[in-house]
């Protein structure tokens, strides 16, 4: 039979959970990736004609492969701790969904974009480390916010699901912005940014702009 000094001991060892989101930390690289990709996505579209064509369309997916090699190398693993329960409620109830919510505060049931901007950089502290200072987590939250978006979502993502206890960081929170997204791309064709849909699927409901979704931690 377990004493109370078991519990104690045995509830000490237990490690909060935990979750690694591997970024780029050249930015500028991933915005290059993403403009050689998009041309060759239409070159592709286009299909080859002549010599040349075909030539240019090697040379772009050269391009982008080698650009994907500089940036596996510029990358790094970056750990996200789950907060103390108390702390991310506090948080949750800090930042409530505004009066005209973006699709991501729908999704999420807060302010998203003013919520992360404080939470990601607690949740890159080691809980078990020494204590950080406020001007350490401006410090963090200055470098999250040069992270090129995608990279920003991912960490976004990450530090959704390890708080909410989810295994699969898309299995829920990305499952329900996307199919958001996808509605209202259907009535929004080209639009600049993942991020950029309407609450409801309709032109006229509030949309995320895009400078949020340009910072998407600021």
């Amino acid at each position: 039979m377990s004493t109370v000094d078991d519990l104690i001991a045995g509830l000490s060892s237990v490690k909060r959970r935990a979750t690694s989101v591997r970024i780029c930390t050249r930015a500028d690289l991933g915005d290059e990736h993403a403009r050689l990709n998009e041309r060759l996505k239409q070159a592709r579209a286009r299909g080859a004609r002549t010599l040349g064509e075909a030539s240019e369309e090697a040379d772009l997916a050269e391009q982008v492969l080698a650009l994907e090699d500089e940036m596996a190398s510029a990358s790094l693993d970056v750990t996200v701790y789950a907060l103390d329960t108390h702390v991310w409620n506090r948080l949750i109830a800090k930042y409530p969904k505004p009066d005209e919510p973006s699709p991501l505060d729908e999704a999420t049931g807060v302010d998203y974009l003013r919520f992360m901007g404080e939470t990601v950089p607690k949740c890159l502290v080691d809980p078990d480390g020494d204590p950080v200072t406020d001007e350490k987590l401006a410090r963090l939250a200055e470098l999250v916010e040069r992270q090129n978006p995608a990279d920003q979502e991912r960490l976004c993502l990450a530090v959704w699901a390890v708080n909410r206890g989810e295994d699969d960081p898309k299995s829920q929170l990305a499952s329900r912005v996307i199919a958001l997204r996808d509605a209202a791309s259907k009535l929004q064709p080209g639009s600049a940014s993942p991020l950029e849909s309407s609450t409801d699927g309709s032109p006229e409901s509030s949309t995320v702009t895009t400078t949020e979704t340009a910072t998407l931690l600021g």
